[in-house]
């Protein structure tokens, strides 16, 4: 158990050292006339860093197009040392990187990189998402017609869903484009054009089996899919939905909307108000 509290220790050592953080790791460290201890905790802390600078280079490959080598690399140590690692795995290092943006002087560089940030995210937070059973045409087909007022639904947990003011989606697909045409070489960011919308987009990102996938919503369906997430009913939202459409049509366009959740493998479960799932 010694030997277990000592190891437990050093690591807790090892971690605030890195973070820059008070610690004692300096008097646990041997060193020889080659290299001193100081020295061997430099290497460390110097590959540790680089890592964490490699992995937003690969979670974030837009926004280091466009901002280039070294506005991104210092972004990215300025990111590193107001928000240390703290996961296990470092494929999440990185989640708060657009809310950074928005709260530092980066924002001033230009607003795009904000939404950029926010973008590349959901494109990794689509990927990664846990596999799902998915809701089937036979499976609404079973409910009974009767239940359709109350009936509610679950979107798969990859989806994500942006606000964006800027041609942001476009950008991306233009820059990914370009690297998959020459991996060796980045795309030009001077043949890169940030356009603001005359209003902000509603855009969803998802997976679809092994591919991400990303659209634009018309205001409707962007509406009906927000509340349906927030658990409003069928009836409700055909209800809210009469704001665009007449009533008369408003259950056709709703339904229109969930035909197509479920080709584009967006739902997960459909039940009534209240019952169990």
């Amino acid at each position: 158990m010694m030997q277990k509290n000592n190891l437990l220790l050093l690591q807790q050592q090892m971690m605030a050292f890195l973070q820059q953080k008070p610690n004692t790791l300096l008097e646990q460290v041997i060193g020889t006339k080659k290299v001193s201890a100081e020295k061997r905790l430099a290497i460390y802390s110097n590959a540790y860093h680089v890592r964490l600078l490699e992995a937003l280079q690969e979670n974030y490959p837009a926004l280091h197009t466009l901002l280039g080598d070294d506005d991104f690399q210092q972004l990215a140590w300025d990111y590193i040392a107001a928000y240390p690692s703290s996961f296990f795995s470092i494929r999440y290092f990185g989640d708060q990187l657009a809310n950074y943006i928005a709260q530092s002087h980066w924002k001033e560089i230009h607003p795009v990189l904000i939404e950029m940030a926010q973008f590349e995210w959901a494109i990794r937070g689509a990927f990664d998402a846990e596999d799902t059973p998915l809701l089937t045409l036979t499976d609404l087909q079973q409910i009974d017609p009767s239940s359709w007022p109350m009936l509610q639904f679950q979107f798969h947990p990859g989806l994500h869903y942006l606000h964006l003011s800027w041609n942001v989606p476009q950008l991306w697909k233009m820059i990914h484009q370009q690297e998959e045409v020459d991996a060796c070489h980045q795309c030009d960011p001077s043949t890169l054009t940030p356009e603001r919308q005359t209003y902000p987009v509603v855009w969803i990102v998802w997976r679809k089996q092994l591919r991400t996938l990303y659209r634009s919503l018309s205001v409707d369906e962007a509406w009906a899919l927000a509340h349906l997430q927030k658990q409003a009913c069928f009836a409700e939202v055909c209800q809210g939905i009469c704001e665009w459409v007449d009533e008369c049509h408003a259950a056709e366009r709703v339904a229109g909307f969930i035909q197509t959740w479920l080709e584009e493998q967006l739902l997960v479960q459909a039940a009534p108000s209240g019952a169990s799932g």
